[in-house]
């Protein structure tokens, strides 16, 4: 006897191939996902942590202990995450961070060069020189010139 049209279990056959196909395509993928995944790493959600907290403070007085313990770390762990994931020590990405908003300060206000230093979070005007200079290879007034 010949048969005609699909058999009885057709529907059930055709799903359990996809279910096998689904199962080697994860089982084949598995090793890729870790490696793109560096959010299993509980060293970046900390980093982000203590990212975030720098953005938010800048403005302030900031200090190891503060970023520390914004991502609930000592300063040495503190100190090896950032040079793990910002290639720079917490301060120096403070202080780049500060000296980044202040160059768009300059660009974007009539801020006083001194209202500018004070609201990125430096305390003295001749370090913010210093450290825009070293940056920028320039003075924040010069800078200021040279966008207008």
């Amino acid at each position: 006897n010949k048969k005609t049209g699909p058999s009885p279990s057709y529907e059930l056959d055709v799903i359990n191939l996809f279910q096998m196909l689904w199962i080697q395509l994860y089982h084949r993928t598995l090793p890729y996902r870790h490696n793109e995944l560096p959010d299993r790493d509980p060293d970046l959600s900390v980093q982000r942590e203590m990212v975030s907290f720098i953005y938010q403070n800048y403005s302030g007085t900031i200090t190891l202990e503060d970023i520390a313990s914004s991502g609930r770390v000592c300063r040495s762990k503190c100190c090896q995450i950032f040079k793990k994931y910002m290639g720079q020590s917490p301060m120096d990405f403070v202080n780049s961070y500060r000296l980044e908003c202040s160059q768009q300060l300059l660009e974007n206000t009539n801020m006083s060069i001194t209202d500018i230093c004070l609201a990125c979070g430096f305390n003295h005007q001749s370090y913010y020189t210093k450290q825009f200079r070293l940056k920028y290879h320039c003075t924040p007034k010069n800078y200021r010139k040279e966008m207008t």
